[in-house]
């Protein structure tokens, strides 16, 4: 906190595993603020979600690159994927300002205008060490639905991965918004 007692937030850096895709092997680099901001921002053009380069929001097990929540020591996000009840982005991106936590939004691969799909990313201030990333995630779970989220579960593993932006160059039916 700082001399006011408001909450500091600490914008990076933070340890990332990106992966080629879906590819289980992934590289260990470091994401600045900036950084995250741009992978939500700069879409990939993709004709396939399998294409689209894929990110996890942690910090490997010392020498270790392959995707897999064994390998994950400590999660610094809770990435909420809202597929399911989704109110209009324009509204959502409302409700997470008015939750006044920092937050980067934007919509995913299988969103539609008719079929609203979305994904939320918190940074924590600290990491989680993922020994407690299932008490957390549960916390994290029932905090979402009090403003009226229901996120996939498969987000609760440690080790999942993420897909970047992306734009659909099959398909003139997908709009992505992101702030």
């Amino acid at each position: 906190a700082d001399r006011e007692g408001a909450a500091v937030v600490t914008l990076g850096p933070w340890p990332v595993l990106l992966t080629d895709g879906i590819d289980p092997d992934g590289t260990v680099a470091v994401w600045t603020w900036e950084d995250a901001c741009s992978a939500v921002i700069d879409p990939v053009f993709a004709a396939d979600k399998l294409e689209v380069p894929g990110w996890l929001p942690v910090r490997m097990v010392e020498g270790r690159t392959r995707r897999a929540a064994a390998n994950v020591a400590a999660v610094w996000a809770l990435v909420v994927d809202l597929d399911e009840g989704v109110a209009p982005f324009v509204e959502l991106i409302e409700t997470v300002r008015g939750l006044g936590l920092v937050a980067l939004l934007h919509t995913t691969w299988s969103h539609r205008i008719d079929a609203p799909k979305a994904r939320a990313i918190f940074p924590f201030n600290e990491e989680c060490p993922v020994d407690r990333w299932r008490e957390v995630w549960t916390a994290a779970q029932r905090w979402a639905a009090t403003w009226g989220a229901k996120v996939d579960e498969a987000c609760k593993d440690p080790g999942r991965l993420y897909f970047r932006r992306a734009v659909d160059t099959s398909s003139e039916d997908r709009r992505i918004i992101t702030t």
